[in-house]
């Protein structure tokens, strides 16, 4: 488990063969290039899965807004709030993110009441499981490859590796909340 910032990027630099960074903030290529990439990369993984490390349930706070047309009701969202990923509506009942009058990220429909279920942004890699710090040392290592090494094959074999690790770490994600998680079939995924 990482307890920096600094030891996932270094995970991605001993997966790419280079040099290991002091921080972030070195002004080293490879610091610079990881840098601008990490935390852009960081809310795209925590995004692109219910994590269970990241996943918060709210109820929110309704607003003194009224949309202007189409929903009757808004609702603030909390501003940790990267992904929504389900509400507690019923099937039916359309709703939306937007960006209200005031700016600020929220929940229209049509319901005087909404609870949510979210990707909440982590930004303390302590809390991260070791199988996310993994994955997330994949994806900064895919992300700036070519940047780093000038070499297609090693950008391919980075995606590669995040591609593996990836479905290994949702496979042990979704062990934790007891859903379960099939072998895939390699003749199915050549499609994807």
């Amino acid at each position: 488990m990482a307890t920096a910032d600094v030891d996932i990027a270094n995970s991605a630099l001993v997966k790419l063969g280079a040099p290991l960074i002091a921080a972030l903030s070195d002004t080293v290529r490879a610091a610079v290039l990881i840098n601008a990439r990490y935390v852009f990369l960081r809310q795209k993984l925590i995004s692109s899965h219910p994590w269970n490390f990241s996943t918060k349930r709210v109820a929110l706070a309704l607003t003194a807004n009224t949309p202007v047309y189409e929903y009757t009701s808004e609702f603030l969202l909390p501003s940790d709030v990267l992904r929504v990923f389900e509400t507690d509506l019923p099937e039916d009942e359309p709703w939306e993110i937007e960006f209200n009058v005031d700016n600020n990220k929220s929940l229209v429909c049509n319901s005087s009441s909404v609870k949510i279920k979210y990707a909440k942004d982590i930004t303390d890699p302590s809390k991260f499981p070791a199988y996310f710090t993994e994955v997330f040392g994949w994806l900064i290592a895919s992300d700036v490859a070519y940047a780093i090494t000038q070499s297609t094959t090693v950008a391919n074999a980075m995606y590669a590796g995040y591609k593996n690790e990836i479905r290994e770490a949702r496979s042990f994600d979704a062990q934790e909340a007891g859903r379960q998680m099939f072998e895939t079939n390699p003749w199915i995924d050549i499609r994807n």
